[in-house]
């Protein structure tokens, strides 16, 4: 018997030998690796949004304020973020190649507007860099190989229900917000402020489609991520809302649409509108639908039809006017055009405890 059991061992062990090669093994392969980059990713971003969110304040915090007739704070402010690597305009840490510092945000430098923004003693939270950046790595997972090419940051703005909204203005650099510049300095806590933690990343250039010529990175002719890339990155969870890479807005012929669809009164009386010739997260946000003219050939009369459009999530002004996209996002010497279809993540925070 025992015989037996060898000599089976020994034929399956040969006939290991001639089973065939998967014929999507290099796909199968392909899309691991693939994998492997977006999971990086969305790794750091994770724990800056896990981070950001551990800031906010608390109802017994609230409460005492109310009662000593205080305004509430968080510790951060629009532009504080991290990045494996010195990007940062202001390096303000010893080891220049793992920061969390504040940074230029929406051309403005927030933290000296007014003078020791968020750092003098004279606030309620002032931010310590080593503090922080300490606290911060407390959400990295154990053994996390920082990138020096992955940037993630924290953004404040006035409130807005439209999802599609395009925020160009931080509200500490919002004047429509309040002119107090004391509100505007803690406003990240306050309740009618929506805080975003916000991520991007180039692609290492294996997983872009090499194209050439002078219509590359314009509109016309976006970098796209290469088929098994962009394979990985539609799989993954919130592919459209808020994970995807940056790409521009077309029309049915590949030209961008420069139709402005969307225009509305906010409720402190400001126009609002959202312009669909801008840069986009891939992937449709969401179905909506729209009263559409049509005007009869034979006698002029109009109808209307209801038909259904893809909306998306735009990439917000405000970071296409950061330098640090310019760097890694864009062509040199050509901020409106993209020298790589950067991975892009946003999350919207909650600030304070509910009731």
């Amino acid at each position: 018997m025992y015989l037996w059991i060898v000599l089976g061992t020994f034929m399956v062990a040969l006939m290991s030998f001639s089973l065939p090669i998967r014929p999507d093994m290099d796909r199968t392969n392909s899309d691991t690796k693939a994998q492997v980059v977006i999971t990086k990713f969305r790794t750091q971003h994770n724990a800056f949004k896990r981070y950001i969110e551990s800031k906010s304040v608390k109802l017994s915090e609230m409460q005492a304020n109310d009662e000593a007739g205080q305004s509430n704070t968080v510790v951060y402010y629009s532009g504080i973020g991290y990045s494996g690597a010195n990007y940062f305009e202001m390096p303000t840490s010893e080891d220049p190649a793992h920061m969390l510092s504040s940074t230029i945000v929406g051309g403005a430098n927030i933290p000296t507007t007014p003078n020791t923004f968020r750092s003098s003693t004279d606030f309620a939270k002032p931010f310590n860099k080593d503090v922080e950046l300490a606290d911060f790595r407390r959400f990295l997972p154990y053994g996390f190989e920082k990138a020096g090419n992955i940037v993630s940051k924290v953004y404040c703005f006035a409130n807005n229900t439209d999802e599609a909204y395009n925020y160009s203005t931080v509200c500490e650099a919002d004047e429509h917000f309040s002119s107090a510049t004391d509100v505007r300095a803690n406003c990240c806590a306050r309740s009618d402020v929506d805080v975003y933690v916000i991520s991007w990343q180039p692609l290492p250039s294996r997983w872009v489609q090499k194209e050439k010529g002078a219509n590359f990175g314009t509109r016309k002719n976006p970098p796209k991520p290469t088929a098994d890339m962009m394979a990985a990155i539609a799989k993954s969870e919130g592919y459209g809302s808020s994970f995807g890479y940056i790409t521009w807005l077309p029309d049915e012929e590949g030209k961008p649409v420069q139709e402005d669809v969307f225009s509305w009164i906010d409720p402190r009386g400001i126009k609002r509108t959202l312009k669909r010739n801008v840069k986009i997260l891939s992937g449709g946000m969401f179905r909506s639908t729209k009263a559409v003219a049509h005007e009869s050939e034979e006698d002029g009369k109009v109808t209307y039809t209801m038909e259904e459009f893809v909306r998306y999530r735009p990439i917000f002004d405000v970071v296409l006017n950061d330098p640090l996209y310019f760097t890694l996002c864009t062509r040199s010497g050509f901020t409106d055009q993209l020298s790589n279809p950067c991975l892009f993540a946003i999350n919207k925070v909650i600030n304070r405890e509910e009731k």
